[in-house]
């Protein structure tokens, strides 16, 4: 039976061969080429005419296009290799090396104030990600080109754990390659295609938080469905801003072009040696703690929203960890960064937002649908005015953005009128959970009790925070006295021991 099916393999390789002998250069081969380049839906519909018009069997086209396809994927790109690290021989201080890193990153990037600390913390957390539950973007964004983007993700490339660069990438290379590699994704030129590309915002978005960090795709001629890891690190650098999902899980850093008076030295003459000892330590340092990270629970400020303290939790632990200046670094830069009222409001915040903004202004609390839709439209630098396509926004427009958020006209009198309206007590739900508390309201104006521990100076910046009476936490370092050692060096390196660049 076995000689059987041996003969008939055979036999079918015989026949492609034949086929393939037989067929014009020119034409067939092309055809063969096009046809193993099509999806399989594709490749199924044109399947018939194509066996047709070169004369063969379905089957022997079949095995023709198999072979071909075969020959592309071994041909097509390069493999994906990742250097592995030998961890630093002793114990890392944690301070002392997130203060080596941030004066690294500062010497070749011109970035605003607390973007290096939260860049290093980022760049330790893509070694600890394995103890992380959830997984901050970070965002490398300016408003114009030669602001320092590709300088920042070449940075972390060369010190983050499994560092994988792409100009572009499609949905479905991003999820394989995760599955593949579990590498930390460096996208570069973002606002070339990831705006547009609703299906890789919504993957990169899954990627989030690691129990929904997984797409399912059918895969093989049987469509079996299987599940793809979408978990991992991933920085961005784009000109202008991306999606608001995408905003939302990022730490964003703004970066601009520097001015004549400021200088950064260029990366491409960087000692490779320096970042090779760097990294060692980071790996050494993240291997040592990284249960740690992952146990901790650090104190917030609670100037965050809760989509900006989860960004931030694991960073914090880190830099809680690492001890020293770090703590009171890691939170002024989680304020600085993610502190303020997010300008990447989605419509509908920023519609509740102008429409609370009218009640205020007007003290009523009751308006026509008329009147809201005129105030709304006075405003030319607002959206409101060219929202439907160039005019100003309609009646059905306005409730349909409103009934999302429960809020539906009614009628209501103003006067001896009753026309068709909203009740400013409508919106108090809404107020209350999507827009942020005026200067007037309570939650801004109470005073906190400074942290112990933390500087005088950092005191006024980390009042209103929910838990700033929480003391940090000193966390021994394993294995060494505040200060950790250098391993022996012999020969040439013995006379650069000194320095870590």
């Amino acid at each position: 039976m076995d000689n059987h099916l041996d003969n008939g393999q055979s036999f079918l390789d015989q026949m492609a061969a034949c086929a393939l002998d037989q067929a014009q250069p020119d034409d067939h081969e092309a055809l063969i080429a096009e046809l193993a380049a099509l999806p399989l839906v594709e490749y199924e519909l044109r399947r018939s005419e194509a066996a047709k018009q070169i004369g063969a069997r379905a089957a022997i086209l079949d095995r023709l296009v198999k072979d071909q396809r075969a020959v592309a994927d071994d041909a097509a790109g390069n493999a994906v290799l990742f250097p592995e690290v030998t961890p630093w021989a002793l114990p890392v201080d944690g301070g002392e090396l997130l203060d080596d890193l941030s004066a690294l990153i500062r010497r070749y990037l011109v970035a605003p104030k607390h973007a290096d600390h939260a860049m290093a913390l980022w760049i330790v957390f893509t070694h600890a990600i394995d103890a992380a539950e959830v997984a901050p973007i970070l965002m490398l964004k300016s408003a114009e080109k030669r602001c320092g983007k590709t300088t920042a993700l070449s940075l972390i490339q060369r010190l983050s754990y499994r560092a994988l660069p792409a100009a572009n990438i499609t949905a479905p290379a991003l999820f394989r390659s995760i599955e593949a590699w579990a590498p930390t994704l460096l996208i570069d030129e973002a606002d070339m295609f990831l705006k547009d590309s609703p299906e890789l915002n919504g993957i990169i978005n899954s990627g989030h938080t690691r129990p929904t960090a997984f797409v399912i795709r059918t895969v093989g001629e049987d469509f079996e469905p299987r599940k793809f890891s979408t978990w991992g690190a991933k920085a961005i650098a784009s000109i202008g801003g991306q999606s608001t999902t995408l905003h939302d899980r990022s730490i964003i850093i703004e970066l601009r072009r520097k001015l004549p008076g400021e200088s950064a030295e260029k990366l491409r003459h960087a000692d490779r040696r320096g970042f090779e000892r760097i990294t060692q330590r980071i790996v050494r340092f993240a291997k040592d703690n990284q249960d740690r990270f992952g146990a901790h629970r650090p104190s917030i400020p609670d100037v965050l929203n809760d989509r900006a303290a989860d960004n931030w939790e694991f960073l914090l632990a880190i830099a809680d960890v690492a001890g020293g200046r770090w703590p009171e670094l890691a939170r002024l830069a989680a304020i600085a960064l993610s502190g303020a009222a997010d300008d990447a409001k989605s419509v509908g915040q920023e519609l509740l937002e102008d429409i609370r903004e009218i009640f205020d202004h007007k003290r009523v609390d009751r308006i026509s649908t008329g009147q809201l839709l005129e105030a709304l439209c006075a405003d030319d630098e607002k959206s409101w005015a060219a929202f439907n396509r160039g005019k100003p926004m309609t009646a059905k427009q306005l409730a349909k953005r409103l009934h999302e958020f429960k809020i539906i006209s009614r009628t209501v009198r103003i006067g001896h009128t009753t026309p068709k309206g909203y009740m400013l007590s409508d919106f108090d739900d809404a107020f209350a959970r999507y827009v942020a508390a005026t200067a007037h309201s309570p939650a801004t104006t109470a005073q906190a009790v400074p942290t112990p521990g933390l500087s005088v100076a950092v005191a006024p910046q980390l009042a209103a925070t929910q838990n700033a009476a929480a003391t940090l936490e000193r966390l021994p370092l394993l294995g060494c006295g505040g200060v950790a050692e250098e391993p022996p060096v012999l020969g040439e390196e013995a006379e650069e021991a000194d320095e870590w660049l």
